[in-house]
């Protein structure tokens, strides 16, 4: 059996305002894709600067 399976990383950045002041978040999305082009979430991660994301 061939294993035809595909996945990507992707990631948003947005500044959003926390407590008063403005911050950077990461939406952090993994995406598989199936041999018959089927797409399914395989994570999702939000984090801010502070987080070490950035």
């Amino acid at each position: 059996m061939v294993l035809r399976e595909r996945f990507g990383v992707d990631a948003l950045t947005l500044k959003v305002r926390e407590g008063g002041r403005v911050i950077t978040v990461h939406g952090l999305l993994a995406v598989g894709v199936k041999a018959g082009g089927q797409r399914k979430i395989l994570g999702l991660d939000i984090v801010s600067s502070g987080d070490g994301a950035g």
